[in-house]
């Protein structure tokens, strides 16, 4: 799964990877400890344009009632496959989420890790989204992490993990209609070579956020990671 992540993203850097955004100048807040419920940068397609806005992470559908009972951080590529609700999304409401890298706990130890690409470049999540239409007329735009099996570099920490897109494929995520060919790119994230390491525990607490929580941690002798 996907439960913490960081996103420092310099102002304009994603032309970079998508020089089609429609609004480019938008700043994405720097958070090194993005949590369930803020809002973060997403990239998505509408009305034909590639568009980056701040999105609430957790998905709220569309026809809720109640959005105090949707806290949908994270959907798994499984349901997209199998259910309608969320075959629907991934079909018309895909996102992007542009990260620095995400933070996993050991499932025995937990022990906190910081997982970035290998390359030191952005991990881009797929994502699916919806938005809400309240009843005063605001609208509340939130998203869904996709996740998939862990791979083996990451299967020994938790057994599932993001999606990430191949950077090649960021537009085809965000655009094409042919929803399995999308579900194949998607699949071939887990070939994805990252860089993994042990963090501070000062990342458990959400209102902890300084560039101090990526660096790497240097265990005692005493500490079994495995």
């Amino acid at each position: 799964m996907c439960g913490r992540f960081a996103q420092v993203i310099k102002h304009n850097y994603l032309k970079k990877y998508l020089d089609e955004i429609a609004n480019p100048d938008l700043t994405i807040p720097i958070n090194f400890n993005v949590a369930p419920t803020q809002y973060v940068g997403v990239i998505f397609q509408f009305d034909r344009q590639i568009i980056q806005d701040l999105m609430q992470w957790r998905l709220i559908p569309s026809w809720a009632e109640n959005s105090s009972k949707y806290n949908i951080i994270n959907t798994r590529i499984e349901s997209v496959k199998e259910k309608a609700f969320w075959r629907g999304l991934f079909r018309h409401k895909r996102c992007l989420i542009p990260i620095t890298g995400f933070y996993e706990w050991h499932k025995k130890t937990k022990q906190p890790f910081f997982i970035q690409d290998k390359s030191n470049e952005l991990i881009f999540l797929a994502g699916i989204y919806d938005i809400l239409n309240r009843n005063d007329g605001s609208l509340t735009a939130s998203f869904s992490i996709l996740t998939q099996e862990a791979n083996s570099q990451i299967s020994d920490i938790h057994h599932r993990m993001p999606i990430s897109i191949d950077t090649r494929y960021l537009k085809d995520y965000l655009t094409n209609p042919d929803v399995e060919e999308v579900l194949i790119n998607c699949d071939k994230s887990r070939n994805q070579v990252f860089d993994i390491y042990p963090v501070s525990k000062a990342v458990n607490r959400i209102s902890n956020n300084s560039p101090d929580l990526l660096k790497a941690y240097i265990k005692e002798d005493n500490l079994t990671l495995f």
